[in-house]
């Protein structure tokens, strides 16, 4: 009989935060640019002129949070092995691979048996 994890369990060992760290840096960090850099290459392109979320366009520069604030590596190491930042990972992680493992099922499935009780 296979065992059954439910998101409140774990079963994870000791987890190395600068190996966790190191494959997070060999990432592709995707929409990290800032707005301004995609702004101009959206002007460039037939003449469009854009505007974020219908803010004017003078005050669309104060607005930007882009901004990457650099964190110390023993400031990463600390938040990757923050309880809290283990729990959302393992917890993502079962998600994301129950949508690939089983796509025909509903990923957000109410295990405590609420659901159960108000159609009752």
């Amino acid at each position: 009989m296979e065992k059954v994890l439910t998101y409140d369990e774990s079963n994870r060992d000791e987890v190395d935060a600068n190996a966790a760290l190191a494959e997070l840096e060999k990432m592709p960090h995707i929409g990290v640019t800032k707005t301004g850099q995609s702004r101009g290459v959206l002007d460039k392109i037939d003449g469009i002129r854009t505007s974020i979320d219908g803010v004017d366009e003078n005050t669309s520069n104060d607005i930007q949070r882009n901004d990457i604030i650099p964190m110390s590596e023993e400031e990463k190491a600390q938040l990757l092995s923050s309880d809290a930042f283990l729990r959302f990972l393992e917890r993502s992680s079962r998600i994301i691979e129950r949508a690939i493992c089983h796509p025909d099922e509903g990923i957000f499935l109410d295990y405590s048996g609420q659901d159960l009780k108000t159609k009752d």
